[in-house]
């Protein structure tokens, strides 16, 4: 497989109302990849800091993801965080741990019942991985680049609610990741004071609607939004995407092909696969 190819789309500045004498600090480039895998959720942040990858989506996008971090120059993962066990999201965990040195794994919760989570234990363990259950409030990193768990509030029924929900700050950059949060937690969410005017948003569930989602799209209040299918068989929601207009957020779809993001901490730039 050929590397891939990206063109430029657009830039994300950031904009302060203070006077124009204060001078922002300019931080090294980061770099955030959203994988091209389906209906799935596969997103590395690469830093000279910190490698972190939120999830592995399916167990047949393993190989390729293994491929894509090497690709990148990731010989090593400082973290893994399945945001929570659903296959598209932990399914190729167990190969990516054979293939790239990994020092930390995070989840949200437990459930040896899903073959796909027994699969992701069985190399932790020969490869002694740790693996930590989150705690709300924890931050996973905290130097230039501030990653912080917000989410779930509390053990809900449904495992979608379960999921890890992310703030990353780098400079005066904001990114929220959401897994696949449905009502429950969308709903507490909104009433978190730090949910607000973020520059990109990974959206929830793959695009999926709920009663608690226009008003949180419209706190969150993101430049841009990420939006995690193959736009083919599952296509996001129409109410979903109209929520999106509404605030004019810019909308990606990462079944048009993988998503590059950098941020000195001033300024997003984005990119998006080219395609022949």
């Amino acid at each position: 497989m050929k590397n891939l190819k990206f063109i430029f789309l657009f830039i994300i500045p950031f904009f302060t109302s203070t006077s124009c004498d204060v001078k922002m600090k300019e931080l090294e480039e980061i770099d955030i990849y959203f994988f091209n895998v389906g209906k799935a959720d596969s997103i590395l942040i690469k830093s000279n800091e910190v490698n972190i990858l939120i999830d592995t989506a399916r167990d047949e996008n393993g190989e390729y993801i293994v491929k894509r971090l090497k690709d990148l120059g990731v010989k090593k993962l400082d973290y893994m965080i399945i945001t929570h066990i659903d296959k598209d999201h932990v399914g190729g965990a167990d190969k990516i741990l054979e293939k790239i040195e990994t020092e930390k794994i995070y989840t949200s919760y437990i459930n040896e019942e899903k073959k796909q989570y027994r699969e992701m234990v069985n190399v932790s363990n020969k490869k002694s991985i740790e693996i930590n259950k989150v705690e709300l409030e924890e931050k996973i990193f905290d130097g230039d680049l501030k990653v912080k768990v917000i989410a779930p509030k509390k053990n809900y029924f449904n495992e979608n609610d379960n999921s890890i929900v992310l703030s990353v700050k780098y400079g005066k950059n904001k990114f929220l990741f959401a897994g696949d949060i449905e009502e429950s937690s969308t709903e507490d969410l909104l009433n978190d004071s730090e949910i607000k005017n973020y520059d990109l948003l990974k959206v929830p569930h793959h695009g999926r609607n709920n009663d608690f989602m226009a008003d949180f799209l419209a706190k969150v209040k993101p430049n841009t939004s990420i939006i995690t299918t193959d736009n083919v068989e599952h296509k996001p929601s129409k109410k979903l995407k109209e929520s999106l207009k509404n605030i004019k957020s810019n909308v990606l779809i990462t079944g048009g092909g993988e998503i590059h993001v950098t941020s000195n901490g001033i300024k997003i730039n984005v990119y998006k696969e080219e395609r022949d």
